[in-house]
């Protein structure tokens, strides 16, 4: 085989679950889709560029309801027009940042990824190209059935073209999803028909190195018959990893791992949300009906100019209740955020529980956890945030006495159902009582004295 006589150095990134003109934040809290990840990471390595940059799927965060449709009986206010559009946006924004690096990049498109948008801005990106003497080939596959991604035609003929044809020049070959390790139980990382396709990698011994992402927490370098293999962790994860291969003369592989400083503890203001945010009606009910009330937006806005996280902990149990799916929910909270954005406001995180206890209509719903204590748990094992500065505002006891069981101070709001929440409130059950969301913030922020 004929190779490239000095080290060929790639760098790979994975599973961004970008959005920067698409309003909000990933549904799942733990993917940070803001903050500055990207850019940051892009910095690093136009310093000391690599060879070749790879990333591995799922650059966006898109919204579900964009992939799998609206669900039936409810619909996006505006429609999803305006979303697609601010995809192609953020693809636009994510191509312009690889392009000043001066790296030569290759990407494939991952689950969260609208394939259409993505096509649209990366078309001219060659699935199958010679740099370094070697052969960098893109398989753009997708779920199918059962969330299970598939290589079909015509990605698999391309597959199968490359490993039989008399090229000699070894392959390196990019994709979303897992050939190799198999991760059982769960959620289906791996191509079914994985042992098939390794089988023909082996055979062919022309696959040096098999980068893939999707499974977040990465994995290390494995061989196989020849073929090294390995998945990029999260970029969207803390502490925001990626890695940098080194292929010797030889095809010895080296690997380094990457990661930013860890960000700053900031003070926290966990916030219920309906009552809070937003009225009572979006709690069994679609996104039509998400209504902010007024002054949440620039309340939330002063805690983020302020340097305040804003993590909502909510608990939805209109799921367990039968009354909504879990995504419809998700549409509900796409749509608050995109509410906030038009007034400048953002969540940093959102969690929220689904299920309804005893009352759940749904068989085994009953083991899901309903407290909110839990939920302000995740976060604080999730995010940097500064806990013995936070706060909780909500308009239930239950939402003090869950900020209570971390030490948080409290404010009962009068809106949503505060007012009957002070009529009951014993003394000292809650650090302050406030109007609304925005006077919470005032005497968070010491506007009234604290």
């Amino acid at each position: 085989m004929s190779v490239s006589q000095s080290p060929f150095r790639i760098a790979h990134l994975s599973d961004f679950h970008f959005r920067r003109s698409l309003p909000g934040t990933s549904s799942i809290a733990a993917r940070r889709s803001r903050g500055g990840m990207v850019e940051a990471v892009l910095a690093r390595l136009a310093e000391r560029p690599p060879d070749l940059l790879v990333i591995t799927g799922d650059l966006l965060d898109v919204p579900m309801f964009l992939l799998e449709a609206v669900p039936r009986g409810f619909s996006m206010p505006g429609g999803v027009d305006p979303w697609r559009e601010a995809a192609l946006a953020d693809y636009r924004y994510l191509r312009e940042r690889l392009e000043a690096t001066g790296i030569p990049y290759r990407v494939v498109p991952g689950n969260h990824d609208d394939p259409e948008a993505f096509a649209a801005v990366f078309a001219d990106q060659e699935p199958d190209f010679r740099f370094r003497g070697h052969r960098v080939l893109s398989f753009l596959d997708h779920e199918q059935e059962g969330n299970a991604p598939r290589r079909l035609t015509p990605s698999r003929d391309r597959f199968e073209d490359a490993l039989a044809d008399a090229d000699p020049t070894p392959q390196i070959h990019l994709q979303h999803y897992l050939l190799h390790p198999v991760m059982e139980g769960g959620y289906p990382y791996h191509y079914p028909e994985h042992a098939a396709l390794r089988r023909e990698i082996a055979s062919s011994g022309r696959v040096r190195l098999s980068l893939s992402g999707h499974y977040h927490a990465g994995t290390p370098l494995r061989e196989e018959d020849g073929t090294v293999y390995t998945v990029a962790p999260a970029l969207c994860h803390a502490p925001h990893r990626w890695r940098v291969y080194g292929i010797a003369a030889d095809g010895a592989i080296t690997m380094e791992e990457h990661a930013l400083p860890p960000a700053a503890p900031a003070p926290v203001v966990f916030l219920d949300r309906d009552g809070v945010i937003n009225d009572l009606a979006s709690y069994t009910e679609g996104p039509e009906v998400m209504r902010l009330l007024p002054g949440a937006a620039a309340a939330i806005r002063r805690l983020n100019e302020a340097g305040w996280r804003a993590v909502v902990v909510t608990s939805q149990s209109g799921i367990g209740l039968g009354y909504v799916t879990d995504a419809v929910v998700s549409m509900v909270h796409e749509r608050m955020q995109a509410l906030l954005a038009e007034e400048g406001a953002y969540l940093d995180a959102l969690y929220y529980s689904k299920g309804a206890g005893e009352r759940s209509v749904l068989p085994g719903w009953e083991q899901f956890p309903t407290a909110k204590a839990c939920l302000i748990g995740q976060a604080a094992g999730t995010l940097p945030l500064e806990m013995s500065r936070g706060w909780i505002v909500g308009d239930r006891r239950s939402d003090l006495h869950a900020g209570a069981a971390h030490g948080l101070r409290s404010i009962l709001v009068r809106t949503g159902f505060g007012a009957q929440a002070e009529a009951e409130m014993k003394p000292g059950e809650a650090t302050a009582v406030a109007d609304d969301l925005s006077a919470a913030v005032r005497l968070i922020l010491g506007e009234e004295g604290g």
